[in-house]
């Protein structure tokens, strides 16, 4: 039950941020590592590459807003 709702809880906001990135796929990745809890990640893809944690860019503050409002968008 735990790792249905885990899943199934984000897919309308995966499902958004793909229509607001324009990207192939959402992929998901469980971290959680560095804190005693996990982070479940959606993640825009366009290739499997695109999954890679080391080629993350740092976020700029205007852009995530931009791209939150973006998602916000299609949620409603």
């Amino acid at each position: 039950v735990f790792f249905s709702a885990v899943f199934s809880a984000p897919k309308p906001f995966g499902n958004e941020k793909q229509n607001a990135t324009g990207c192939k796929r959402i992929g998901s990745a469980i971290i959680g590592l560095e804190v005693p809890h996990f982070h479940l990640h959606l993640v825009p893809m366009n290739r499997i590459g695109d999954l890679n944690f080391s080629n993350a860019k740092e976020a700029i503050a205007d852009e995530l807003c931009e791209m939150q409002n973006k998602i916000l968008g299609f949620l409603k």
